[in-house]
């Protein structure tokens, strides 16, 4: 299913018609506003690496980042960077007994990309996002191993809900997230797959809608 956002030159109210870009899809507006509605059952069948557990109150939703070709491509590049610069620069000076400043801080760039490596090895084993909502709001945490970013969001404070669509061309490269609008901006789920992005944001905007009609949680 194409989620690409349509722009308001090919929206036709009074038709009732509207066109997309990415697919050339001519669909009916009133049609699809109804088809998007988000439905309970739609989480008993969350997309692959998803995982819902409902709770009196409360929602736990959790996306595995898991990517083994990530974690081997990581690997690979992650050896030869920790290894050639310890027997290039600093085996020699710890052999001799002589320290040589110009060379060791020769070899802090690579340790550098060394643990940037390292975090994106470990992130595409075990990484994840954890959404936590409840009646007053939610937190988002993307990280792994318990160390990461959390964003925390208030539905009193919130104005809308948008989703970005990733772009692939040759004038932009753009991941696809989720952006939460209101008196503070945030912003996530850059590293979810978009079938994944797209359920994430079709039940939080479904729960932030409910609530703001009738105060109460519920989805």
């Amino acid at each position: 299913m194409c989620t690409a956002d349509i722009p308001k030159e090919n929206i036709n109210i009074q038709t009732d018609i509207g066109q997309c870009d990415v697919c050339n899809n001519v669909f009916s507006i009133s049609a699809s506003i109804i088809r998007d509605n988000f439905q309970p059952s739609e989480l008993d069948n969350p997309p692959e690496g998803v995982k819902v557990d409902k709770k009196s109150g409360s929602m736990v939703i959790t996306i595995k980042h898991r990517s083994i070709m990530i974690a081997i491509i990581s690997f690979v590049i992650l050896v030869p960077f920790s290894i050639l610069p310890f027997l290039a620069i600093y085996a020699p000076q710890i052999e001799s007994g002589q320290f040589d400043l110009l060379q060791t801080l020769m070899g802090i760039p690579f340790y550098f990309v060394t643990l940037v490596l390292f975090s994106l090895f470990i992130f595409s084993l075990v990484g994840k996002t954890v959404i936590r909502i409840d009646k007053n709001g939610g937190t988002s945490f993307t990280g792994a191993l318990g160390i990461g970013r959390n964003r925390n969001f208030i539905w009193d404070e919130i104005s809308e809900i948008i989703e970005e669509n990733e772009i692939r061309d040759h004038k932009r490269n753009r991941s696809g997230f989720i952006q939460i609008e209101g008196k503070k901006r945030v912003k996530f789920g850059s590293s979810m797959k978009e079938s994944q992005k797209h359920f994430v944001y079709r039940v939080v905007n479904s729960i932030f809608r409910k609530i703001r009609a009738n105060q109460t949680f519920s989805i």
